[in-house]
């Protein structure tokens, strides 16, 4: 995981989660985690992704205090990617030289942020959030506050599919670890509409998100679902 080569660190988090699993040693996930806040935050995406991984086992054994030593950077990090800033076209240091040597301004050409392409670590923030939910279960209905749900609220509008969809499935795991006083009480009346909303997405894979998503709110809601229709 120390290694300069993607693939390197790719495949120590995936033997780390899996050594987890098959030989669980406490120093051992300190010492895996002492490597997560560099990782969650690498400039290759399949880094960042292989480390939800390893904080779904970590979560499974070590519960919350994993997420509160985790939770901050990962909910920074979305916060802060949240708004990608336009990237500079390549051209345009060639037409600055241009333009110097001609005396005639050259015209940039605009740059578009199309809305599938990938925003930076947000997209695998949300994912690690995802699955430090799955870790802890249902211990983790007490980190379930509004601030978290105005900012999958937030996401769920967000320009890029996958940030929205990741967002669906994280609300989906929200549902399956909060329990029934918490979820009728704070989650279901604030999340309701974003999941009405999602089912009506541009995106095919955003509405099966959403779907995914407006089953296990119906499950949790029980005898009780008549009231959110």
């Amino acid at each position: 995981m120390d290694s300069d080569a993607w693939e390197a660190k790719q495949g120590g988090l995936q033997a780390a989660a899996e050594a987890i699993k098959a030989w669980d040693r406490p120093d051992f996930r300190a010492q895996v985690l002492e490597k997560v806040p560099g990782l969650l935050l690498d400039s290759e995406y399949r880094v960042r992704k292989a480390v939800s991984a390893v904080l779904r086992e970590c979560c499974q054994r070590d519960g919350l205090p994993i997420y509160d030593k985790m939770g901050k950077i990962v909910l920074d990090d979305i916060r802060d990617k949240f708004k990608r800033p336009e990237e500079e076209p390549k051209e345009q240091k060639l037409q600055e030289l241009q333009a110097s040597a001609t005396g005639y301004p050259e015209v940039a050409a605009p740059v578009f942020l199309h809305d599938t392409e990938g925003w930076r670590s947000l997209e695998t923030s949300m994912g690690a959030l995802e699955a430090m939910m799955q870790g802890c279960g249902e211990a983790f209905t007490p980190r379930i506050d509004e601030p978290m749900l105005d900012l999958m609220q937030d996401c769920s509008r967000h320009t890029n599919r996958f940030v929205r969809e990741y967002t669906y499935f994280a609300l989906k795991n929200v549902y399956d670890v909060c329990d029934h006083d918490a979820f009728m009480a704070l989650v279901a009346p604030k999340t309701v509409k974003i999941l009405a909303n999602g089912i009506k997405d541009n995106w095919s894979q955003v509405r099966y998100a959403a779907s995914v998503a407006a089953r296990a709110f119906t499950d949790k809601a029980g005898d009780e679902k008549e009231k959110f229709y």
